[in-house]
């Protein structure tokens, strides 16, 4: 039988009710029970409980009294739901799911961050449907400027730039493209609003370019450098809260060292803190080997990307590079938007990069205290922390291991997991060694650090009997990711240390 007269529901007062399980044959009584509201039989034969109380005292009074009294005892809380949005091309995206973006979308769908930033994202490609349904009402708005009076507002150079700007055509809104449009889907599609698909975020500001040329390229950087040190100047009343920008495109068989300029726009991109992802050429060839702008440029500040199969190997079509491609994503098999509200497939590298756009964008909205507190300290040094969690996340493929930086392919939910774990290990007052892999080394491995100093900072390598073999200098901030190479070593096991002054942190390493 069940007491429901007043009972209240778990979903009024989750933080004031007990689920308790009476011994076999136990008589219940409820008159020495203080505080208690009202209570309900949950299972007669199991003889279970759910018990109100008016105050947390006297709750947990009455859970200790009845645990010594051989009971169990639980909170009754509120779940939270395995959210799978609704949709209606959902089941169609299963690129998605494989990876583990609905594990992610359980803490974070995109949008603002605790802080109450709005996290832009800016895509550069051939043109875009921009009053697509499903892309529509996630376009980043620039409140700097009036719509459509004719006038450059924000004294920019950029007459009603409301969401971006079509470098190709020198005016406000950019060209229907199915190219473009189809990335914009994979990243930013209006998630669970019962029509389309859904973006890797759900809620996003999607600030678009329409790009040609390589100049193009550049002025386009420049722009969204501007909102973000503008943002960063101002405290977030000027400018736009860019933090990463998608490049699904490239020029196959070229030397980052023949386009200085465009290359330089990634470290400036990082130094106001954006980091870009970028799709590498759709060649089955090795880019180290054959070349690919931007793919082999080596910045820290972008993360490059393979296509990857349903199973996570290289697609055939896809370009590698064991020194110059940090990571494969599931380009392959996409499920998108297309013009004039349409929807259906999309493949090649194109489609692997706005995935990694979309966990970088999606990893801002992680809750961490100092991670949130460096996003406006030091934006470079967030940027960089959102880097090591991507790379250094991807779930091993096997069949990866020789051909890309990392071996393996994007796992955003990992990714959010390792933000965690980078957060909570981020020192105050040391130096925090909190990633070391592989080890066993066999050829490379490497090391990553973090630490409150002021720099620069010191990775030696030392043999068992303390003898210094390798030194590195690091001069950016941390947290840092060192490479050590240790193919032409004696197998044995070496100390590596990491100095930072009067601080030092030491680790082992087993030479195999």
């Amino acid at each position: 039988m069940s007491c429901l007269a007043s009972f209240v529901s778990a979903q009024e007062a989750p933080s004031l009710e007990l689920i308790v399980k009476y011994p076999s044959g136990q008589t219940v009584t409820h008159n020495h029970m203080p505080g208690l509201k009202s209570f309900q039989t949950l299972s007669v034969s199991q003889n279970i409980e759910l018990l109100a109380f008016s105050n947390r005292k006297d709750l947990q009074q009455v859970a200790k009294n009845l645990e010594a009294a051989g009971a169990i005892t639980e909170p009754n809380q509120r779940v939270d739901f395995r959210l799978e949005p609704n949709d209606e091309f959902y089941p169609q995206q299963n690129n998605l799911d494989r990876i583990g973006f609905p594990e992610l979308w359980d803490e974070f769908r995109g949008g603002q961050t605790d802080a109450g930033k709005d996290i832009v994202i800016a895509i550069l490609d051939s043109g875009f449907d921009f009053r697509h349904e499903d892309i529509e009402g996630n376009l980043w708005q620039n409140e700097a400027e009036i719509p459509f009076d004719n006038i450059d507002n924000d004294n920019n150079g950029y007459i009603d730039d409301i969401f971006g700007w079509n470098f190709v055509g020198d005016r406000p809104n950019p060209s229907s493209d199915t190219h473009g449009s189809s990335v914009t889907g994979i990243l930013g599609a209006s998630g669970d609003n019962g029509i389309g698909v859904s973006g890797t975020n759900w809620n996003s500001q999607l600030m678009l370019f329409q790009i040609e040329m390589v100049a193009d390229i550049i002025e386009a950087y420049d722009y969204i450098i501007e909102q973000r040190r503008l943002y960063n100047e101002t405290n977030g009343s000027e400018g736009a809260f860019v933090v990463a920008t998608n490049a699904s495109f490239g020029l196959e068989g070229q030397a980052c060292s023949s386009f200085p300029l465009w290359a330089d726009q990634y470290d400036r991109l990082g130094e106001v803190g954006i980091l870009t992802a970028a799709s590498t050429a759709n060649r089955d060839w090795d880019v180290d080997d054959f070349g690919d702008m931007p793919t082999t440029c080596t910045t820290e500040f972008l993360i490059t990307v393979a296509n990857s199969d349903s199973t996570g190997s290289l697609f055939r079509s896809s370009a590698w590079g064991l020194e110059s491609i940090d990571l494969a994503a599931p380009g392959q098999g996409s499920f998108t938007t297309l013009p004039i509200d349409r929807y259906g497939g999309f493949g090649s590298t194109s489609a692997a990069a706005p995935y990694v756009t979309g966990t970088i964008a999606l990893l801002y909205g992680h809750p961490c205290e100092r991670f949130q507190r460096l996003v406006t300290e030091d934006p470079k040094a967030a940027a960089l922390m959102v880097r090591e969690a991507v790379i250094g996340s991807v779930e091993p493929v096997p069949g990866l291991a020789a051909l890309i930086a990392s071996g393996g392919e994007l796992a955003p939910w990992a990714a959010w997991q390792r933000m965690e774990l980078i957060c909570d290990t981020r020192s105050e007052d040391g130096v925090v060694i909190f990633d070391v892999g592989p080890n066993p080394v066999f050829d490379n491995t490497s090391i990553s650090f973090d630490t409150p100093g002021s720099g620069p900072y010191f990775v030696r390598l030392y043999d068992s009997v303390g003898r210094k073999i390798y030194e590195d200098r690091v001069t950016s901030r941390p947290p840092a990711k060192v490479d050590i190479n240790m193919s032409g070593l004696p197998v044995g096991v070496y100390r590596v240390g990491v100095f930072d002054g009067n601080r030092v942190e030491w680790t082992s390493l087993l030479k195999m």
